[in-house]
């Protein structure tokens, strides 16, 4: 499914992370965010570890990731939503 600018409203966007995928990406945001206290010297790895850190946290506190919304993807169980 492809999405028109104006089909899509993200204010209709369902959770479509479970609970397990949400505690995984929470980790891997520290992990992440860490190790850009690491390798802070060198800018262009820095922010590309900040962009995918501020990502996977957001998307693991609202539990709606975009990505798996334009994929049609769910990990979460039916008694979740």
């Amino acid at each position: 499914m492809v999405y028109d600018e104006d089909d899509y409203d993200p204010k209709k966007s369902k959770k479509n992370i479970g609970t397990r995928d949400r505690i995984i990406r929470a980790i891997l945001a520290t992990t992440i965010g860490m190790t850009m206290l690491y390798f802070s010297p060198l800018i262009l790895l820095f922010s590309t570890f900040f962009i995918l850190s501020v990502f996977l946290l957001i998307s693991s506190l609202t539990g709606i990731c975009y990505v798996y919304d334009l994929l049609e993807i769910s990990t979460t169980n039916k008694n979740e939503d």
